[in-house]
């Protein structure tokens, strides 16, 4: 029972709806009833609609080009204009260097899962002889860029 109801005195039946449910007080099929036949009909303000269109759509579809203007998306966008972080690769045979957005963009560049040269990164190893014919050298300390 809630602290509201410390010093009050209650009917059984009023106490026996209380130990059936487990957050206090419940409405009987007749007061719902009651309830919903009193809200029929009522309708919204102007005001009121706006607000409920706008929160839906953030809701449904909060990258949607109409949610985009000004809203939360386009906020995030500017502070992140990439999510990725830049990887640099050196072509050992030529001395090129490709500097690529992201690390799925550079195992698309190099022809090889993302999740290898994530575990590179994280783990600072040296690549597998494979990965060196194709560009990819161990990170350095800083563990942005792929380079000698």
């Amino acid at each position: 029972m809630s602290e509201a109801g410390i010093g009050r005195v209650f009917s059984e039946t009023t106490l026996a709806k209380l130990r059936e449910s487990r957050l206090g007080r419940k409405h009987s099929e007749e007061t719902l009833v009651k309830i919903a036949a009193a809200r029929l009909g009522r309708l919204h303000s102007e005001k009121a609609k706006r607000k409920i269109k706008a929160r839906g759509r953030a809701q449904r579809a909060p990258c949607s080009p109409s949610n985009k203007e000004g809203g939360r998306f386009s906020i995030y966008k500017a502070k992140n204009p990439v999510a990725g972080r830049k990887v640099e690769v050196t072509d050992i045979q030529t001395g090129e260097t490709t500097l690529y957005d992201s690390v799925r963009k550079a195992a698309i560049g190099l022809e090889t899962n993302h999740t290898t040269i994530r575990n590179y990164l994280k783990n600072k190893q040296r690549p597998s002889l494979s990965l060196l014919e194709r560009g990819l050298h161990p990170p350095a300390e800083q563990g942005d860029a792929l380079q000698r």
